[in-house]
C-alpha cells in the first residue's frame, strides 16, 4: 500500500500518482490506454444488475459529475497518463449519509486505495454527509485500508438470492396479507422503534441513533417500489419492502422481536408482489437469522458474504484536513 501523496512509485511508470477529482478526460483516458479489466470492489443493492465495468462505471459518473450536488463525489487515482483507480460517493435516502457506490482498484499496481477512500470521504462531508457508508466482500483485502481510512466494522451480511415461486400466504402462522397497508410517512415513529428493538446497539451506534439518521441512512434500490407495513391489533409490528428494476427484485424484510416467528409469512408475501423478477436479491444481517432461515428453506442459495463499514465525518468536517485514523495502531 503506497503512502500518502503517491510516495510509491508505480510499476512502469516514473511519474508520481496522485488522488484528485473526476475529470472527463478521464474517460478518454481510459478507453485510450485500454483500462477496464478491474473490479468493483465496493456492493451496494443499488447496483444490482447494472454493469459493474469499469469503463462503463466511469461514463455513467462522469455524465452524473457535470450535476452541482455531485461535483467532486468521484476521485481518480492517476499517473497522468493511466487511469490506476476510482472512487466514488453518492447519498442514500437522505443527505446525512452517503455510501461508496463504486471502488475500483488494479490488483497488479499499488494503488493507494485508502487516499481514494479519504478522498470520497471529505468529499461526502462537504456535502453535508454526517456518515460513509462502504460494503465490501467478508475477506476483502480492502477491509485494512478502510480500517486506515476511518471507517469502522458494523456487522457482516449474507447476501441470498433466488426466484419467486407462488407464495403461500395464508397457509402459515397468520394471513399475513390481511395484516399488511401501504405505509404511510407518519409510521416512521414506529418503524423506528423496531429498529431500535431489533438492531444491536454497536449497530445503531455507527448507523444512526435518531429517527432523521436512522431514515437517511436506509439504501435506496432503481425500479419500481413498494412498502407496506405490518399490522396486528392496530400496532405497526413491521415493514416489508420490495423493489423490482429490469428483472432485478429486492426484498427488505425488518419485523418486531415479538413477532419474528412471522418471518417466513413476511417474506412468502414479499415474494408473491415479485412473482415477475427473474431474480430476488435479499441482504440478510448476521443479527437476523430468522431471515436467512426463511430464505434457505425456500431455495434461496447464499451468493457473498460482505462487512458493512460506517465512516462518521464529524472529525473531517471539524478538520477539513486529511487525518489518518488511530486505528492503525489497533490493527
Amino acid at each position: 500500500m503506497p503512502g500518502r501523496g503517491g510516495r510509491n512509485t508505480n510499476r512502469g511508470s516514473n511519474a508520481s500518482p496522485n488522488v484528485r477529482p473526476l475529470q472527463p478526460l478521464d474517460v478518454v483516458m481510459c478507453a485510450t490506454m485500454g483500462r477496464g479489466d478491474m473490479t468493483n470492489l465496493a456492493f451496494s443493492l443499488s447496483e444490482l444488475g447494472r454493469s459493474q465495468s469499469f469503463r462503463v462505471s466511469l461514463l455513467a459518473l462522469s455524465r452524473r459529475h457535470v450535476w452541482p450536488r455531485f461535483r467532486d463525489s468521484a476521485w481518480v487515482w492517476t499517473d497522468g497518463r493511466r487511469t490506476l483507480g476510482l472512487a466514488s460517493v453518492r447519498p442514500r435516502s437522505g443527505g446525512a449519509s452517503w455510501e461508496l457506490s463504486h471502488l475500483f482498484a488494479d490488483a497488479d499496481l499499488d494503488v493507494s486505495i485508502q487516499d481514494l477512500l479519504e478522498a470520497a470521504t471529505r468529499a461526502s462531508a462537504s456535502h453535508g454527509a454526517e456518515r460513509v457508508f462502504l460494503r465490501v466482500p467478508a475477506e476483502s483485502d480492502v477491509l485494512s485500508a478502510a480500517r486506515r481510512a476511518g471507517f469502522f466494522p458494523g456487522c457482516r451480511e449474507t447476501l441470498y438470492s433466488g426466484r419467486p415461486y407462488p407464495s403461500r400466504v395464508g397457509r402459515g402462522l397468520l394471513d399475513v396479507d390481511s395484516k399488511l397497508r401501504t405505509h404511510r410517512d407518519e409510521d416512521d415513529h414506529d418503524l423506528f422503534r423496531i429498529y431500535n428493538a431489533a438492531t444491536p446497539v454497536r449497530v445503531r451506534q455507527l448507523v444512526g441513533m435518531t429517527l432523521d439518521q436512522w431514515r437517511s441512512s436506509r439504501e435506496r434500490c432503481p425500479g419500481r417500489r413498494w412498502r407496506r407495513v405490518f399490522e396486528i391489533d392496530g400496532s405497526v409490528s413491521g415493514l416489508l419492502e420490495t423493489t423490482v428494476n429490469f428483472g432485478v427484485g429486492i426484498l427488505d424484510l425488518s419485523v418486531h422481536p415479538d413477532y419474528v416467528a412471522l418471518t417466513p409469512d413476511l417474506v412468502d408475501a414479499g415474494l408473491k408482489s415479485l412473482s415477475r423478477a427473474k431474480t430476488v436479491f435479499v441482504m440478510a444481517p448476521e443479527y437476523v437469522p430468522a431471515l436467512g432461515r426463511a430464505l434457505e428453506d425456500r431455495g434461496f442459495r447464499a451468493a457473498g458474504d460482505f462487512a458493512a463499514l460506517v465512516n462518521s465525518t464529524a472529525r473531517m468536517v471539524r478538520e477539513r484536513v486529511p487525518s489518518r485514523s488511530s486505528l492503525v495502531a489497533a490493527e
